[in-house]
This record gives C-alpha cells, sequence and structure tokens, in this order.
C-alpha cells in the first residue's frame, strides 16, 4: 500500500500555512502512520512561522519540522522536498497557499495505485485547471470516462510523486541546468524567473512525452497570496473543490483525454490529420502558440489571418474543442490552409469574447480592469 509522505513548504507566510494545515488536519485518513514534515525556509517572518508549525498537532503519525538556517530559494526548496519521495516511496507536495480537499490524500494514492506501471506519468496532479494558464482564458476539460484526464501543463499547486516518478525527472534535471527557447513549449513559461522549479518540469514533460494525471475536480486550491512569484493576492486561481465519496473512476491511460502543454486536445490533432490523410496539421485552437512551422499545411486557430479558410466553427459548445468535433457553424474558430494566402476573416471577435467572459458585467468589469492596472503599475513601481 502506498503511503506518500506530506510535505509543506513554508516562507514567510504565517497565516497561509496555518489555513493549509487546518485543511490537511480536516482531511480524511485511512491511516495514522502518515508523516508529515513541514519545511520552513529562511525568512525575516522566521519566528511566527515556526510558531505555527510548532503549534500544529498532527494525529496520524510523526510530525517533523526542517528548519533552513539560510534562504534556499523556492526552486532548491522543492527540489528538496521532492527528494523525500526516495525515501518514503512517494510524496505529496503542498506550497503554503493552497488549501486542499478532504479526500485530497486518498485521491492522490488512488490514482498512483491504478497508474503504478504506467511510464508515461509523470505525477499526480491535486489542481484541476479552470483557465489556460498561458494566455488566462477560461479553460475546460473534454468530458472522459474517468475522474483524470492526462495533460503536459505545469502544475505547481499540489503534486503527487512516486519514487520512481521523482528520480526520472531528477535525472533529466540534472543533465538541463539551462533551459533554452524551444517552439514546442510556450516562450512565458521558458522565461519564468530562475526560481522557478516549475518550468523544468514542463520542459522534462515535453521532452520525455509524458504527462500528469490531472483531475476533473480539484483537490487543492490555491490562493495566490503575495510571495516569491506572485506580487499581489488575487482570486483568479480558486477552482472548485471536490466533495468526492472516494468512489473513483479511471480508464486506461490511452484510452485517457489528453492535451499538450498549449491546452491542444490530442485527440482533435489525431481526427483533423486523420481527416486531412496525414497531412501536417497544426493546432493552436487557444491561440497560446508562439509560432507555426513552416512546414505546416492546415492550422486550426481562433486567430484571424491571411491565410484561406477551409472551414469555420461557432464558438458556443464547451469546452472549444467541441464545437469542431461536431461541426457546430459559425465564424469564431477557423481551419485553415497555411499554405495559401487569403483574405483575412471578418472580425467577429466580439462574439469569442463573451463566450470567453460569460456573466460579463460592464461596470464590474472596468472596476475590476482598474484596479488591475493600478496594481500593475503599483507592481511595475515597487521592482525599480
Amino acid at each position: 500500500m502506498l503511503k506518500p509522505v506530506i510535505v509543506v513548504i513554508a516562507y514567510d507566510r504565517e497565516k497561509s500555512l496555518e489555513r493549509l494545515l487546518s485543511s490537511v488536519a480536516r482531511a480524511k485518513y485511512e491511516y495514522d502512520d502518515i508523516p508529515l514534515i513541514i519545511s520552513i525556509d529562511h525568512s525575516a517572518n522566521n519566528e511566527k512561522v515556526t510558531e505555527v508549525a510548532e503549534s500544529f498537532f498532527w494525529e496520524y503519525g510523526k510530525r517533523e519540522i526542517v528548519q533552513h538556517e539560510s534562504n534556499i530559494g523556492l526552486r532548491n526548496h522543492v527540489l528538496e522536498c521532492g527528494a523525500y519521495a526516495e525515501r518514503y516511496g512517494a510524496v505529496i507536495l503542498l506550497e503554503d497557499d493552497l488549501f486542499v480537499a478532504e479526500d485530497y490524500y486518498s485521491y492522490a494514492v488512488a490514482t498512483q495505485e491504478y497508474y503504478a506501471d504506467e511510464k508515461r506519468l509523470a505525477g499526480v496532479s491535486l489542481y484541476s485547471y479552470e483557465r489556460n494558464n498561458i494566455n488566462r482564458a477560461p479553460f475546460s476539460p473534454l468530458d472522459g470516462k474517468g475522474d483524470v484526464y492526462m495533460a503536459q501543463f505545469c502544475v505547481t499547486w499540489g503534486q503527487c510523486w512516486t519514487k520512481d516518478q521523482w528520480m526520472r525527472f531528477r535525472e533529466w534535471y540534472d543533465n538541463h541546468q539551462t533551459l533554452f527557447y524551444s517552439a514546442n513549449v510556450p516562450k512565458c513559461i521558458t522565461n519564468w524567473s530562475d526560481k522557478s522549479w516549475g518550468k523544468f518540469f514542463a520542459h522534462y514533460m515535453v521532452d520525455q512525452d509524458v504527462y500528469y494525471a490531472i483531475p476533473y475536480v480539484s483537490r487543492s486550491t490555491c490562493f495566490s497570496e503575495k510571495g516569491v512569484h506572485t506580487g499581489m493576492t488575487t482570486s483568479d486561481d480558486q477552482v472548485r473543490l471536490s466533495f468526492d465519496t472516494h468512489n473513483y473512476r479511471y480508464d486506461d491511460f490511452d484510452n485517457c483525454v489528453k492535451y499538450d502543454v498549449f491546452y491542444n486536445n490530442k485527440e482533435l490533432a489525431e481526427k483533423l490529420i486523420k481527416e486531412y490523410e496525414g497531412s501536417r496539421v497544426c493546432l493552436d485552437l487557444y491561440s497560446t502558440l508562439d509560432e507555426y512551422k513552416e512546414d505546416v499545411k492546415y492550422l486550426l486557430t481562433t486567430k484571424r489571418i491571411s491565410k484561406r479558410v477551409v472551414k469555420s466553427y461557432g464558438a458556443q459548445l464547451r469546452p472549444l474543442e467541441l464545437n469542431v468535433m461536431y461541426e457546430i457553424p459559425g465564424n469564431d474558430i477557423f481551419l485553415y490552409d497555411y499554405q495559401t494566402d487569403d483574405k483575412k476573416p471578418a472580425d467577429n471577435s466580439y462574439n469569442l469574447l463573451l463566450y470567453k467572459m460569460r456573466g460579463f458585467n460592464v461596470k464590474q468589469a472596468t472596476e475590476y480592469a482598474v484596479r488591475r492596472g493600478i496594481n500593475y503599475i503599483r507592481e511595475m513601481c515597487r521592482k525599480k
């Protein structure tokens, strides 16, 4: 039976740590010998953070507090904590601004055990994206037969790795200390701060063609509080949490819905390749690709470009790819003959905007935009 060690990464935010630990304590566990490690990176607020950790009572096993005498930074901190998978067989890693669902532990164990022999599994995500993390557009995955889908998304908000999964990544990481731009990975991810460990994991998944198992309903949510990577606190990354009764359902890895690092559905790509007799087909459904290769024959995207339109589709069904799969008519999604120049399609972007912003309220949206703009300017001034 797999029993992952729970490792909490803490730095500077005592209230965030207290909230996370309260959710960890509230969760359901089937064993009473689950180790919990609270790893605290050094900060000016170390005393308060340590006080929260030491006052936390863990009734399901041994509690250990690790204190760093100097600041090692988030990237090194995660790499150090991920290595606990080698000692304990598996690790669940939680940063301090997260909050977990009551069944997060049993979900992680059940998912890892079901796919135990699957070498294409890079890990199990607790978090489930409700927006595209590249361009912040709304995102919902195509429904499948099980409780998880597979994706090469960069998950840093709650994850579980087995010893083998962690060691495969660590071996790759040790040989890729410097990342170079690749058209196969979004440029924005490659350009993340050197403090980021997640950008390395994203490159690793693409390079090795491996995936996270991601729940359709999240087992963690993120408060995105001001910290190492966030200049201001937002609720953008809050997602709905599961209240599952542990009746988990899984499908074989090959049959699971899959997404690449650009949030494109791999099943749809294969469908179009087959439909167009093996031609070079490029998906950019969420307009996240930085560039297109010269040998592309057909391009599916919501962008309006000066190429010949082969077919066009509406944006009504959710998720977006269903409009293509069911051939919903409209002028929001375009399949182009990328090798043939033509007039750019007429602008109908307002309809796509409404699709992305359902529940749209002009007054509230304007106030939100103004406040975000002010906060952004303040953050830029602070960095100067």
